[in-house]
């Protein structure tokens, strides 16, 4: 990284400047790669061993990167792309990284079942922030960070990594943008008890008999307080939440996963609800892909602002 470093009170580098800085760095990373197994002869024994793994890694990684350098960088002769798109297709050959469907190809992706989960999320990050990716690429991206994410820290980066924007883009389909947080969210709650209005109360209404969102609906007031030993107002707060999560989805699970984004967003009940969707319904929206950021949920218009605005006689489906 130092030679990417900019010195103290210089003025920040001009994007081409920082572009031509990055390739300078990533063609003497892979040049140093290179140079491994012509110090050290094959095969590998001992201590010798864990040097040769390890440039196993990197070349992989740097690979990737390179490939990544050129989708990026402006259009040009590169007098050194040839001669290190030489070295990586030295690399596939001489099985120093694993091979592609195109061995003289090294922007070709290798198959993911012999690489490291860690090269599995280069390969993922290179392809979905390719410019103009179309629907092919990034499925193809995807099936990468598949096999990336059963790492936990690589599944919980992938969240909010800049590489996977267009995954959390509300214009990106349906099918693209579920099938990324089916492979990095967190599952669904399935117990309405543990969310954060209830946690404190959870013991109380399980033994009381409340465990799901109709019944929290169908509660009375004054009994559930008196029953539980709370204050009135919130009692009423959870009959409110249950009558709100009713009007969600169909299907508990749905329900509790719907109504954890609709608290975030400070809407704890229908009247709440209701005024959000007279209003700027797009900001609404938003907010709720962004809520769920850390869940296998992707919560479409069709099962929210329009189901939601369908079933309110006051409010509109349209934006």
């Amino acid at each position: 990284m130092h030679l990417l470093a900019v010195p103290p009170n210089q003025p920040s580098p001009s994007p081409e400047e920082a572009w031509q800085s990055a390739r300078v760095a990533a063609r003497r990373l892979i040049y140093r790669l290179d140079e491994i197994p012509q110090r050290w002869q094959l095969p590998w024994h001992g201590e010798d061993a864990k040097i040769d793994e390890l440039g196993h890694q990197l070349r992989s990684s740097a690979s990737c990167l390179w490939q990544a350098i050129i989708d990026h960088g402006p259009s040009g002769n590169l007098p050194e792309k040839d001669e290190v798109q030489n070295l990586t297709s030295e690399w596939i050959r001489n099985k120093l990284i694993p091979g592609s469907t195109s061995p003289l190809d090294p922007s070709i992706p290798p198959d993911k079942e012999l690489l490291s989960r860690k090269a599995c999320y280069d390969w993922a990050c290179m392809l979905a922030s390719k410019p103009s990716a179309g629907e092919s690429t990034l499925e193809n991206a995807l099936s990468y960070l598949e096999a990336a994410a059963t790492d936990y820290g690589n599944r919980t980066w992938a969240r909010r990594d800049p590489a996977f924007a267009v995954f959390r883009l509300i214009g990106t389909g349906d099918k693209l943008r579920q099938r990324y947080k089916a492979a990095v969210g967190d599952p669904l709650p399935t117990d309405v008890l543990t969310l954060p209005p209830f946690t404190q109360h959870a013991d109380k209404l399980r033994a009381y008999g409340l465990t799901s969102c109709e019944q929290l609906a169908d509660a009375t007031s004054w009994r559930l307080a008196r029953q539980l030993g709370v204050g009135l107002q919130a009692a009423r707060r959870w009959i409110d939440l249950g009558v709100l999560a009713r009007r969600l989805a169909s299907g508990d699970s749905k329900r509790i996963a719907l109504l954890r984004l609709l608290i975030a967003s400070e809407i704890t009940d229908v009247p709440k609800l209701e005024a959000r969707l007279r209003g700027d319904k797009e900001a609404l929206y938003q907010q709720l892909v962004t809520n769920a950021i850390d869940l296998k949920i992707v919560p479409t218009r069709g099962e929210t602002l329009e189901a939601w605005a369908a079933a309110s006689p006051h409010c509109s489906a349209d934006p």
